[in-house]
């Protein structure tokens, strides 16, 4: 199929949108828009010489499988959403996913993010309602606002120590039940947690330096060491969604 791409416009000859299957030609190296609201499509081969799935690309389409080649370093904004996707394997080329990149995709059940990632951005996995299980490798050091927010049906997450700074409702009305903040974290955003109402268990890493405020810019209030247990604990996970919920957190590395 000949087809060609620039920002978010597409010029998609007709025998791609009645297919189920869609093959980009190799001489593209972005795909920004080409596919956005293609229903009929379901799977599509990416050749290696594509290095970034830009804006909108594929957002809204029936897209169900997909093999992201590990030539691809970033995934933009709304590259996915409401896309059929049940699962995804993210190359350890990528270096960032993008401002509801996979936001709705309702049917995606698990995600490993690799090491190779950097950043997390906003409502980039919101409502995604089947997903269960996320694993957060060490390269990311930030996850967006709003990134895993009314995930409802995921239990557990892992993050590892790297990830310095957790958005606002970052995880806000998700199905949390359990969760360890890595002492690598200083800062959690307003209402990250908020609505975890099933969240019962959280392990602060680091117990010391916290404190909390109104604003970013604003006064902070020291938390005593002695509101946190050094284990895992409900106590611990009311701070986060109920008694500081509306707070912004910070820490400070002595």
């Amino acid at each position: 199929h000949t087809i060609t791409t620039s920002g978010y416009s597409a010029v998609i000859h007709p025998v791609v949108k009645s297919n189920t299957e869609g093959a980009v030609p190799c001489v593209v190296t972005t795909i920004g828009g080409a596919f956005f609201r293609c229903s009929s499509l379901t799977t599509i081969t990416i050749p290696s010489s594509v290095t970034s799935i830009g804006a909108a690309a594929f957002a809204y389409s029936g897209l169900t499988t997909i093999t992201i080649p590990s030539s691809v370093t970033s995934i933009g904004d709304n590259a996915f959403p409401g896309t059929g996707l049940t699962s995804i394997t993210i190359p350890n080329s990528v270096t960032s996913i993008e401002n509801y990149a996979f936001s709705g995709c309702s049917r995606l059940t698990t995600i490993t993010i690799p090491s190779s990632v950097t950043s997390i951005g906003d409502n980039a996995f919101s409502s995604c309602g089947s997903l269960t299980t996320i694993t957060i490798l060490s390269g990311v050091t930030s996850i967006g606002n709003s990134a895993f927010s009314f995930c409802s049906s995921l239990t557990t997450i892992t993050i590892l120590n790297g990830v310095t700074s957790i958005g606002n409702t970052a995880f806000g009305s998700s199905g949390l039940t359990t969760i360890t903040i890595p002492s690598s974290v200083t800062s959690i955003g307003i209402s990250a947690f908020a609505g975890c109402t099933n969240l019962t268990s959280v392990k602060f890493e680091e117990t010391t330096g916290w404190s909390v405020a109104d604003s970013v810019d604003g006064a902070r209030t020291p938390i005593a060491e002695s509101e946190f247990t050094a284990d895992a604990s409900a106590g611990n996970a009311n701070l986060l969604k109920s008694t500081y919920y509306n707070k912004y957190w910070f820490r400070t590395v002595a």
